[in-house]
């Protein structure tokens, strides 16, 4: 058992002691990577969201939060990947205690009871441990159990000097989970990364430091070591999406190079999660972890990948005649997102709306209908299709109730939030920015912190209204407000206004922003208003956070009867917190070819046609400079650092082991590469291999150290992607790269 004296604020004061007395000057790892992992993954059932890689489990939610608690809120698939048990070198007790704090507040961030269930998974043929939220199924937690490395990569004597720093370094072969479950290499701990990520198709992974290399900074090894795995591993993810790196402790001596940038509301709920999971960890101090700001910031250093990833939800197979939902809200952007659905094949249909998150139509013929999905952030666009099987005669011989569409509300499985479905929303007034259209944005948030979450009224009080209106009519029976969850603007009484003539009075809304809830008998409507009748005496600008219409797609035109309007009086209880039921994807592993290996030839490039600089492909590196990122290396320019550092890829401080790899949207045949160094002297490629799409590969030697071309020369091959990995590198490199990446057509 793990003694007291060892517990508290030691281990943290032994860190400070040991960081503050070395400085370690470390080579870089030669990472392998398999280019093609299985698929054997027995996961959740739902689609895109956020999957979280990161080694203690404390990290997501010291670190990542509040962004992490943003997409429970939304009920998007959440899962986190905790690569180390976090054992810090003591007895089992101590590294059990610390998962069961991870349920705990994971629970608590979803508000729901801490009941899991349990269930062993395999990522590329590694067994491991997946705990499930019962009352939300769409929260999962990884348990691979890994020994925890120390701050500064040693290994602890009790699992005999195992860590992800000395595997990823060479030093050790192969590592043993505490628990004995499993043992890994380098490689098939990435592949497993990378089977969690392709479980789900998740559209957002988010990890810690890989930004800085070990002893760059005062940060655990651990948490290094996890986000260079958790990149090289996204490297090989095929789907869009986007990959951010996490400021850990970083500044463990300097406490104020990072200034608290978390505070009112999210800093609360923040730090009541994380206390619910320090009161299982003892080796937490939480006024010393205050004290040092840690709680109060949240800091992405970098985002690799893409700026919109789409995800058109699961396939389905329905019967004739039940409404379908196509959910897209798995869908990714790094600075907000617009969508678009179209219909590609099939009998074509009517879609409730072709640019909201979610969309739902009524087929009555039976056969295959395919939608896809553009989703677009930043003016970059990402696609993703969708299946939609029907089954049955007719429409009238069918009963089936409508699918569900997630919301931060919940909802019971016959309802869905049509406030996102097709709703056009007018108010009486709007700030730019917190536009009416930000109440139906799926997101209950507002200011502090949320500015353009929310809708807000420029200057308005009681009088103030917003509207939903809907094309086609919709049946509904309960509306989720919540108010703008500062302090000071709240509705203190409002009143519903149907399209029908019906009302249905509301009382005062919560004032911190949580749902409030209002029941009501179901009508068949084409609009429904909120009418604010009475506001807070501090109220200068009222509005909401989200305004949530739950019902269904309603079968029958809504009443015109011109009877006086009935009012009647609201039930107002928390909404429901199950995720709606879905289909698990399938996933099928893929052939492996056996690599080729062709010794590569010298020559002057011909004239032939450069694919590398075609419209269609898509550029990743392990590594890259703000300044000097993947796509300088096919922009047609062969320049680089003296003479222009923005015409290059330049890794940030990266060597053995970097990679870059272009990948086509459709096959194409190629026949030679040129590759050209970086034309500084120093930094040097000594010798690569190029890996393609067909799984053969091609030994490259070291390439000219001022940057003239380097050409590779082989049989044709149809691909559609290669990738150059560097194995080694000259002892004067500093940062690795390649002024130009060319790959030429086969004539």
């Amino acid at each position: 058992m793990k003694t007291k004296e060892l517990r508290g604020r030691y281990f943290y004061r032994r860190w400070l002691a040991i960081v503050a007395a070395l400085a370690l000057a470390l080579a870089a790892a030669q990472f392998t990577f398999t280019a093609q992992a299985s698929a054997d993954v027995i996961g959740t059932e739902c689609s895109g969201g956020a999957i979280q890689i990161i080694a203690h489990q404390d990290d997501d939610l010291l670190f990542q939060s509040p962004d992490i608690l943003r997409d429970v809120d939304q009920g998007r698939c959440v899962r986190t990947v905790y690569v180390t048990a976090g054992d810090s070198g003591y007895e089992d007790d101590y590294w059990q205690s610390r998962e069961s704090g991870a349920e705990a507040a994971w629970a608590q961030a979803a508000g729901v009871s801490n009941s899991w269930t349990t269930s062993t998974i395999s990522l590329a043929g590694k067994s491991v441990r997946m705990r499930t939220l019962k009352s939300a199924p769409n929260v999962t937690l990884i348990f691979m159990r890994l020994p925890d490395g120390f701050p500064l990569g040693t290994g602890s004597a009790a699992q005999g000097y195992q860590s992800l720093y000395r595997l990823l370094t060479g030093a050790i072969s192969t590592v043993t989970a505490v628990d004995g479950s499993t043992s890994y290499t380098s490689t098939t701990l990435r592949n497993s990364l990378l089977a969690a990520i392709q479980d789900n198709d998740y559209t957002w992974v988010r990890t810690q430091d890989y930004v800085t290399y070990y002893g760059g900074d005062q940060d655990h090894y651990d948490h290094h070591a996890v986000a260079f795995l958790a990149r090289d591993a996204t490297g090989y993810y095929t789907n869009d999406c986007v990959l951010s790196s996490y400021l850990g402790y970083g500044d463990f001596l300097l406490n104020g190079a990072w200034p608290a940038n978390i505070a009112s509301s999210d800093l609360t709920r923040k730090t009541s999660i994380f206390t619910t999971y320090a009161k299982y960890d003892d080796e937490v101090d939480i006024s010393e972890y205050q004290q040092r700001g840690w709680l109060a910031r949240q800091y992405v250093i970098a985002i690799n990948g893409d700026a919109a990833a789409a995800n058109a939800g699961l396939d389905q197979t329905v019967t004739a005649g039940s409404t379908v939902t196509l959910n897209g809200t798995g869908s990714t952007g790094v600075s907000g997102l617009t969508y678009n659905w179209s219909q590609t094949s099939g009998t074509t249909v009517a879609l409730s709306s072709t640019s909201a998150s979610t969309a739902t139509f009524t087929p009555t013929t039976a056969g295959s209908y395919v939608f896809t999905l553009t989703a677009t952030s930043g003016g970059t666009s990402s696609t993703d299709s969708v299946t939609i099987t029907v089954t049955g005669a007719s429409a009238a011989s069918s009963s089936s109730a409508p699918s569900t569409s997630a919301s931060s509300s919940g909802s019971s499985s016959a309802l869905s939030n049509l406030a996102m479905v097709g709703a056009t929303v007018t108010q009486s007034s709007e700030v730019a920015g917190q536009e009416g259209k930000k109440a139906v944005d799926g997101v209950a948030k507002g200011y502090p912190g949320y500015d353009s979450n929310e809708w807000s009224t420029d200057g308005g009080g009681a009088g103030s209204w917003i509207t939903l209106t809907w094309n086609t009519p919709v049946t509904l029976s309960k509306v989720v407000l919540y108010d703008r969850p500062n302090s000071n603007d709240r509705i203190t009484a409002g009143t519903l206004v149907f399209s029908d003539g019906s009302s249905v009075a509301v009382g005062q809304l919560n004032n911190d922003g949580s749902a409030t809830t209002v029941s009501f008998t179901a009508r068949t409507v084409t609009s429904v208003q909120l009418q604010i009748t009475k506001v807070a005496s501090k109220t200068e600008n009222v509005g909401l956070a989200e305004f949530e219409a739950w019902g269904t797609a309603a079968s029958t035109a809504p009443s015109t009867t011109t009877s006086a309007p009935t009012t009647a009086a609201p039930t107002t209880t928390a909404p429901s917190t199950t995720a709606p039921s879905t289909t698990a994807p399938t996933t099928t592993a893929p052939t492996t070819t056996a690599p080729t290996t062709t010794a590569p030839t010298t020559s002057a490039p011909s004239t032939a046609t450069n694919v590398a600089r075609q419209s269609t492909v898509k550029v990743t590196a392990s590594s890259q400079q703000s300044s000097s990122k993947a796509a300088k290396a096919v922009d047609g320019v062969i320049s680089g650092y003296p003479a222009d550092a923005t015409k290059e890829w330049a890794t940030d401080r990266g060597k053995a082991g970097s990679w870059i790899t272009l990948t086509w949207s459709s096959a194409v045949t190629v026949n030679k590469i040129v590759l050209y160094d970086r034309p500084n002297l120093d930094d040097q490629v000594l010798s690569g291999t190029l890996v393609f799409s067909d799984g053969s590969t091609i030994a490259v030697g070291q390439l000219n150290n001022d940057g003239t071309a380097t050409t590779v020369s082989f049989d044709p091959k149809k691909i559609t992607s290669v990738q150059f990995k560097v194995d080694s590198v000259s002892s004067s490199t500093y940062e690795v790269g390649l002024a130009e990446f060319e790959v030429y057509a086969s004539q």
